[in-house]
């Protein structure tokens, strides 16, 4: 088990909402495609959950940070204090899944029934129903975290900045999609996000050349990150660095929307149908 390395560049450009001013916040916008949607993100220590057909009622609905939803959007998992854990939004209901001594970040697969995290220089996986945990790599840091079958990718911490990294679990073989942050995996794990340097735009990265296959921008005047593939293919979503709004970010026309009512938010996921 083992860590990465490389990088290389090419441009097209899109713009969604360019009728929006230079450096304003866009108005909150849900469009057609996401009013069955739920978004969930951390806001003042709490985890959030907002329906997409009524954002102004989002709710807090735990303490804590990281909130990634599973697949079928039934329930959020999370970091609270030095432990994973998971809530049921429907009832409210807070089940602690495993202690941790040094929890850095965490992501639900697409399949299967765990929840994997990082635990300080090791990546872990705990089975929810079991609550028994195996460790899936050494050697291995991340600040931030997606999982796609057999394939981990995260963002580690480098001299001068961050840098993207994969490591396929079975063979240890690994991969570096170059210098930047907001390491995600498309939901067929064929593309990899990430942030540019000036946080002006998103990089869509072809998972096995590591090439950009295109940009989506930030809305003009602003910048965005954290950045994270939802559970639908054609949205991914991210946060204003200066207000904290959540903007959702169509892939098919490269339009961004603000779909956030309040601002303060980070760490933002979307399930959608």
């Amino acid at each position: 088990m083992r860590t990465l390395f490389f990088l290389p560049v090419l441009f097209l450009f899109a713009c969604g909402n360019t009728s929006v001013p230079e450096g304003s916040v866009p108005e909150l916008t849900i469009p057609d495609g996401l009013k069955q949607a739920q978004l969930t993100f951390q806001r003042n220590g709490n985890i959030v959950i907002s329906d997409l057909n009524d954002p102004e009622n989002a709710k807090s609905v735990a303490r804590g940070s990281w909130p990634r939803w599973n697949a079928d959007g039934t329930w959020v998992a999370f970091i609270q204090d030095n432990q994973i854990a998971r809530v049921f939004p429907e009832t409210g209901q807070v089940e602690m899944l495993s202690e941790v001594r040094n929890p850095r970040t965490l992501a639900v697969p697409r399949f299967g029934s765990e929840v994997v995290f990082s635990d300080g220089d090791q990546v872990k996986a705990v089975n929810v129903n079991e609550k028994t945990v195996r460790v899936l790599a050494d050697d291995m840091p991340l600040l931030e975290m997606d999982i796609e079958e057999n394939r981990v990718v995260g963002t580690q911490k480098i001299l001068g900045g961050f840098r993207l990294k994969s490591l396929e679990l079975d063979s240890g073989k690994g991969r570096d999609y170059g210098k930047g942050c907001s390491a995600s995996f498309s939901p067929n794990g064929s593309r990899v996000t990430r942030n540019e340097g000036d946080h002006t735009r998103l990089a869509i990265l072809d998972a096995s050349t590591r090439k950009p296959l295109f940009y989506l921008p930030a809305p003009p005047g602003r910048k965005t990150d954290n950045q994270f593939w939802s559970t639908h293919p054609n949205w991914v979503v991210s946060m204003d660095e200066d207000s904290g709004h959540i903007y959702a970010h169509r892939i098919s026309d490269r339009a961004v929307f603000r779909i956030s009512h309040e601002g303060e938010a980070d760490r933002p996921d979307l399930w959608a149908p």
